[in-house]
């Protein structure tokens, strides 16, 4: 009996450690499989890709400053931000497949895709991820954006192309003559683009960053005494330069350089809270986010372009002429005919946020001129 209860002691501790060795494996692998799971996964986050569908995008015409780092962010995962960025190829976004598994760092780079090269001058596309961004084929064989930002390669036909009803103005004081064209608004008859027409006193009007090619699209820069036909002499130091509202100033014949009151009757006649919006141009004022663009919607062809100003830096020395600086960041600044006092004259400013004001500064700075009819 003793030998029985001996040997079925043994067969039982047998068959318990048969049994550990067993799970053993079986503990160890989940323990391994878990280790893998906790990687964290990059995706694109859904209310990002609801956002690329925003009905606030302006979206430009058929033939139509700034990159922010928020615009290309990614939703993480993880809480670890060790891991290099990337797309994850089970993203679930809706837009195209140029944009998987590649780091985006402009709209262009998954928009056109890998080859950057165009070959038709002129040729625009959309975006292939996001239709309201728009691509413009330079002469220089680029694809430049139209939509992020301004870019001197595009022609101002290319983003002044409202279709309504322009009438024309010939300017024949220089050879060749210069074709402007013009818009009706109300009761006024305005330029629809910026006047270039050189005034021979080099210190006088300037093309932007001194490049001639710059003037055709954006006009030419004066003072205020170059735009109300003044020389400099005649309008400082509290003098009143003999100004008597209309003043025809470098205007062509027929037409005069507008009076501060005349740009409020412009402005009153949009009827809105954002008369900016209504009177830029629909592309060159820059992008806010992924798809959305500061463009305005040009309603009525005044097409108001982002052509800066010139001034003065007077924490540098020594003389004015050694230290104007061509101030660009997205404003569109225009002078009036009004002197205000002393040296300082209003003009009209726009920007990229729809802002449209009235203020005034000194008349040696450079900025755009529109003729109004008489």
């Amino acid at each position: 009996m003793k030998k029985i209860i001996t040997a079925l002691s043994s067969a039982l501790l047998l068959i318990a450690c048969g049994e550990d060795s067993a799970t053993q494996p079986k503990e160890q692998a989940a323990v391994e499989d878990s280790s893998t799971s906790s990687i964290p996964v990059i995706n694109y986050s859904s209310s990002e890709n609801k956002n690329n569908n925003s009905s606030n995008s302006v979206k430009p015409s058929s033939s139509a400053a700034n990159n922010t780092s928020s615009s290309n962010s990614l939703q993480l995962s993880s809480s670890s931000h060790n891991e290099p960025t990337q797309y994850s190829s089970e993203s679930p976004t809706p837009q195209s497949s140029s944009s998987l598994n590649k780091i985006c760092i402009n709209d262009i780079d998954c928009d056109i895709g890998d080859d950057l090269s165009c070959n038709t001058e002129g040729k625009i596309i959309e975006g292939k991820d996001y239709p309201s961004n728009r691509y413009y084929c330079t002469k220089n064989g680029l694809w430049v954006s139209l939509t992020d930002g301004w870019s001197w390669d595009i022609p101002k036909e290319v983003r002044c192309d409202k279709p309504v009803t322009y009438g024309t103005l010939t300017d024949t004081r220089e050879s060749p003559a210069k074709t402007y064209r013009t818009v009706k608004i109300g009761s006024q008859t305005w330029m629809a683009e910026n006047l270039n027409y050189k005034v021979n006193d080099k210190k006088s009007s300037w093309c932007y960053g001194n490049n001639p090619a710059n003037c055709e699209i954006t006009g030419r820069l004066y003072t205020w005494n170059a735009a109300v036909g003044r020389n400099e002499e005649d309008c400082e130091d509290d003098k009143t330069c003999g100004i008597n509202e209309p003043v025809k100033g470098v205007c062509p014949n027929g037409w005069h350089l507008p009076s501060k009151s005349e740009w409020e009757t412009l402005v009153n006649y949009t009827n809105s809270t954002t008369p900016a919006h209504i009177l830029k141009s629909q592309t060159g004022w820059g992008r806010v986010f992924r798809g959305t663009h500061n463009g305005g919607s040009d309603d009525y062809g005044f097409c108001i372009l982002p052509s800066s100003r010139k001034y003065y830096n007077y924490s540098q020395t020594p003389a004015l002429s050694d230290t104007t600086i061509f101030d660009y960041d997205g404003l569109a600044l225009f002078w009036t005919s009004t002197l205000q006092y002393g040296n300082l004259a209003y003009y009209v400013k726009t920007a990229s946020a729809d802002e449209m004001s009235f203020m005034q500064d000194f008349i040696y700075y450079g900025m755009s001129v529109r003729c109004v009819k008489d």
